[in-house]
């Protein structure tokens, strides 16, 4: 049987939306001081249009494959964090 139509049916996804897809997501709570925990890390959250502070609010990490971290709250993404810095053997040794 024929195809009903002879277009392709693939439609391009823009890679932004493949990130967010193939990177470990978790739910986290905002500690007092306004920063969340993540492996070792405190990531400090900026100040933001949406509150005053994210106290005990619940925010989900994105950590992507690149090593790069972002904190969202729904839709709104509330900071992004770089790669961080591999230890040299100098600091290993100390």
């Amino acid at each position: 049987m024929p195809a009903e139509e002879p277009a392709s049916a693939f439609v391009e996804v823009p890679e932004a939306l493949w990130r967010d897809v193939l990177c470990v997501q978790e739910e986290r709570r905002v500690g007092n001081d306004n920063c969340v925990r993540w492996h070792g890390q405190s990531l400090q959250i900026p100040p933001t249009p949406l509150r005053p502070h994210l106290v005990r609010a619940m925010v989900r990490v994105h950590d992507y494959p690149d090593g790069t971290l972002a904190l969202f709250k729904g839709p709104q993404r509330l900071a992004s964090f770089p790669p961080a810095a591999p230890a040299s053997s100098d600091d290993l040794a100390a």
